[in-house]
């Protein structure tokens, strides 16, 4: 009788254990679950992101060796109202570059024989059609 008593309680105390493991898993997969939700949803702060000077160099990097994200930038910077006065400036120095033709001269002869004010990004707006276009319109 005893005996059968010690393996009752042991049986009682072994159900009772498993209970509370399986009461456990379940709150600990509801907090996991909920936690993975939590994170997914947070969206990073640009303004963090570009006050990182290292980090900001880098996607500009990035954009900037990437043709289709270069294409991208350029046409939202167009579209900006910097982009707008960017266009004014340089109809301005177009129509300067028109009406004197001698500085128009110069300044070209000046871009060929230095390096530094030869745009990488030429090559870009050359193959950006909605860039020449505008530019077209411009010189019209």
């Amino acid at each position: 009788m005893f005996c059968l008593d010690i393996n009752l309680r042991y049986s009682n105390l072994n159900f009772l254990n498993k209970k509370i493991m399986n009461v456990f898993k379940k709150i600990a997969l509801v907090i996991t679950v909920i936690v993975m939700f939590a994170s997914c949803q947070s969206k990073p702060d640009v303004n963090k992101i570009l006050a990182n000077n290292e980090t900001r160099k880098e996607l500009i990097d990035s954009i900037a060796t990437n043709s289709k994200m270069s294409n991208e930038m350029m046409e939202a910077l167009m579209n900006r109202k910097n982009g707008n006065m960017m266009q004014e400036y340089h109809q301005k120095m177009m129509k300067m570059m028109k009406d004197n033709p001698e500085m128009k001269k110069n300044m070209m002869e000046m871009s060929k024989s230095d390096s530094s004010m030869v745009c990488p990004m030429c090559g870009k707006m050359m193959g950006n059609d909605h860039m020449m276009d505008t530019i077209k319109k411009m010189h019209d």
